[in-house]
């Protein structure tokens, strides 16, 4: 009888652990879905393009209307991180042991940019440390010398040359190289003119130059196209503050045999604190 009722009860406890293992099995087996929305937590409007990632493993993205879905999941726990462009990031954990839905709010925070470095050629330096042959020509030069037009200012400095038509019809040539090849600047602004009359240079006003700055030689690499001969950026007067109220300015009076020509201008500058 006892040897009976022993088989009994360990066929009962066989019966019973395989039960417990198929439904071991069975729940391992299983995978589960987790769905739901990413809105804005303020106006809870919809956020596009959010990324979900469970345990860094699966990543699922919001659509248009903010609803995002992961399947084959399996039972157990998983951390969850949600991250959106101009929303803070967030984080926690679920546990997963059938299909879930949950939403999810983001908060939104400042976009933070990494520092931006602009560089340039382009910028002011010493004559001595530029890698280009330069000539400077100044605000005291330009009111001693004859200047009836820009060429003229021009004419004295090394490698510069200039090609006439009439007095007003004046070219700059460097180093061999004319106008095709050389660039006209305006405060570092490429200027042209529609048709080839050669006057264009004496179309600017001296008494509002400041400086003229020549480079000679090929500086396309910098300036663009055009500029295998050299460059004459002309550098015009710029107002100015002054601690108290300021009042200023000059004439120049001319006179040139060529056409009998004679010039009379002047410039009046004032200024404050303020204005």
């Amino acid at each position: 009888m006892f040897p009976s009722c022993l088989k009994q009860t360990l066929k009962f406890k066989t019966f019973f652990l395989l039960v417990v293992l198929s439904l071991s099995e069975f729940t391992s087996g299983q995978s589960f879905t987790l769905k739901g929305k990413i809105t804005d937590a303020k106006n809870n409007s919809p956020i596009k393009g959010s990324a979900l990632f469970i345990s860094y493993r699966d990543v699922a993205y919001s659509n248009a209307e903010g609803f995002y879905s992961i399947s084959s999941l399996n039972v157990g726990k998983y951390q969850i991180k949600i991250s959106s462009l101009g929303y803070k990031s967030f984080s926690t954990e679920i546990e997963i042991d059938s299909d879930k839905e949950m939403n999810f709010s983001l908060e939104s925070s400042a976009i933070e940019l990494d520092e931006v470095v602009v560089s340039t050629n382009r910028t002011e330096n010493y004559l001595r440390n530029s890698p280009f042959a330069e000539s400077l020509v100044g605000k005291e030069e330009i009111q001693i010398r004859s200047t009836m037009s820009l060429p003229d200012i021009l004419q004295n400095e090394p490698g510069v040359s200039l090609l006439r038509d009439g007095i007003w019809g004046t070219e700059v040539s460097i180093r061999g190289l004319n106008r095709e090849n050389v660039i006209t600047l305006i405060d570092g602004n490429r200027i042209a003119t529609s048709t080839d009359v050669a006057a264009r240079l004496s179309m600017v006003d001296m008494n509002n130059v400041e400086r003229v700055e020549v480079i000679k030689g090929a500086s396309s690499s910098i300036y663009g196209s055009g500029a295998t001969g050299g460059i004459i950026n002309i550098i015009t007067k710029s107002p100015q503050l002054y601690d108290r109220f300021s009042l200023n300015g000059n004439v120049i009076t001319e006179y040139n045999t060529v056409n009998d020509l004679t010039v009379l201008g002047g410039s009046l500058y004032s200024g404050s604190s303020f204005w």
